[in-house]
């Protein structure tokens, strides 16, 4: 992934074939800056069949797509607003936008004479300069890389009067033209799981939350909804110390901690829709058996179950001191046992 938050001139060219902006999320690079056009178009492909089937088995995935992604999935038209969400730098294309529509209404006003026009056009300024002035020209840079608009376009300055062209060459590199293979492959693949146009009923919004769950039903967690939302296994009970000990635990966590905390039990750090209730399979507490002393030992996950495997430690600080360890050191394994 490329992360366009960092310095261009880093050196070495990202092979990335997303933009990953922290604001906006995941968003296709455009076509002509990719090494590989074959092999992204068949990323994609794969990517819209593994999206398709964490749905039909109803499995959050933790996958950082930006809303104009999800806008393209649906079949929506994307608008400059849209892309300063994923590359804020781009904000300025807005009033590009707005200076260019300007301008095509003073050529067409037949009212107006040549002089009356060029009053008018020199009154169309970008921050309270002409658009002269901002050295642009017909190429785009992502990285290190450099792609030009139209033929010879580094070397054609963008002007008020081809501001327009300029606006809509841009706009189709970006929201169009540029990334439309990459969207159709995506949706291919998907399709060959789900129909894909069955998610028309849905927004970005809440698609994102069916992908990726919610952010939501992090605050405010209770010591009886834990427990009502908890199953648990062999070895532990209601009055069980070290049940009390954890629940006192994760209620007492911040929201960064409980989204570390669904990261390590699940492999998201968001919820589904309706929080901890939704859960399904429920959490599952689990007693560890190990030899020796239990507060030697770390709790373990079966994230495809939702089994947590806890030692019953002694104390509800043993308990906490572990459960973050584990946490932070064991959210990107496996328990195989």
């Amino acid at each position: 992934l490329e992360d366009t938050s960092s310095n261009s001139n880093s050196g070495s060219r990202s092979d990335s074939d997303f933009v990953c902006v922290p604001r906006g999320g995941l968003y296709p690079k455009p076509s002509p800056f990719l090494e590989d056009s074959d092999k992204t178009f068949e990323f994609f492909w794969f990517l819209g069949q593994f999206v398709a089937k964490a749905m039909m088995d109803e499995q959050l995935i933790d996958l950082p797509f930006s809303l104009p992604f999800y806008k393209l999935l649906l079949g929506q038209t994307l608008s400059f607003q849209d892309l300063a969400t994923i590359k804020p730098e781009y904000e300025c294309f807005i009033e590009f936008a707005k200076l260019a529509g300007k301008k095509l209404k003073i050529d067409k006003n037949e009212a107006l004479t040549p002089q009356q026009k060029q009053e008018q056009t020199d009154k169309l300024l970008y921050q309270g300069y002409p658009i002269s002035h901002m050295d642009l020209d017909f190429s785009v840079t992502i990285g290190n890389d450099t792609i030009n608009l139209k033929e010879d376009g580094a070397d054609i300055p963008v002007t008020i009067d081809n501001l327009n062209e300029y606006v809509q060459l841009f706009g189709e590199l970006f929201l169009s033209k540029g990334i439309e293979s990459q969207i159709a492959a995506f949706k291919e693949g998907f399709n060959l799981i789900l129909p894909i146009e069955k998610l028309c009923i849905f927004s970005a919004l809440e698609l994102d939350v069916l992908i990726c769950g919610t952010p939501d039903y992090l605050t405010n967690w209770t010591y009886n909804e834990i427990l009502e939302c908890t199953k648990l296994g062999e070895g532990y009970t209601p009055s069980s110390k070290v049940v009390t000990y954890l629940i006192n635990t994760l209620v007492s966590f911040d929201v960064n901690q409980r989204r570390r905390f669904l990261q390590f039990l699940t492999g998201s750090p968001r919820l589904p829709l309706g929080g901890l209730r939704s859960m399904n399979p429920k959490l599952t507490i689990q007693r560890k058996t190990n030899s020796g002393s239990p507060n030697q030992y770390l709790p373990s996950v079966n994230t495809c179950f939702l089994f947590l495997k806890l030692p019953e430690y002694t104390t509800e600080q043993i308990t906490r001191e572990k459960l973050l360890i584990a946490m932070d050191n064991g959210h990107s394994s496996f328990d195989f046992d």
